[in-house]
C-alpha cells in the first residue's frame, strides 16, 4: 500500500482505506516524510493493528542532520516505537561514486 496519495484524502477516508487494505491482507505500507501528513494518517490507521503491518518510510534529506530529524520524527508520526528503516529517495544520487 502506498501513502503518496493520502494527503489528498481526509483523515477519516485515509484511515478507512488503510483499514480496508489491511482487511484484504495487505501488510506492507510505504510512505515518506515528503508525503505531507501521510505518516500521521497511517499511524492513526494502524494503531491497534500494528502487528498486522510492515511500515516503510523514506527521507528526502540529503544531509545527515535532516535525515536524523526524519528518523526521529517518523516513528512518532507513525505511532510506533519499533525500529523503522528509513530509505533515502533516489539513493542512486546520494550514493553515486565519484
Amino acid at each position: 500500500f502506498g501513502g503518496i496519495l493520502l494527503p489528498q484524502a481526509s483523515e477519516q477516508e485515509a484511515i478507512r482505506t488503510i483499514n480496508w487494505a489491511l482487511d484484504l491482507g495487505v501488510n506492507f505500507i510505504d510512505t515518506a516524510r515528503a508525503y505531507k501528513d501521510s505518516e500521521t494518517k497511517i499511524g492513526k490507521a494502524v494503531k491497534g493493528r500494528r502487528s498486522q503491518s510492515i511500515l516503510a518510510t523514506k527521507t528526502v534529506s540529503r544531509e545527515p542532520k535532516g535525515a536524523l530529524t526524519d528518523l526521529e520524527t517518523s516513528p512518532k508520526e507513525l505511532q510506533t516505537d519499533l525500529s523503522i528503516r528509513e530509505m533515502p529517495k533516489r539513493a542512486d544520487r546520494v550514493l553515486r561514486t565519484g
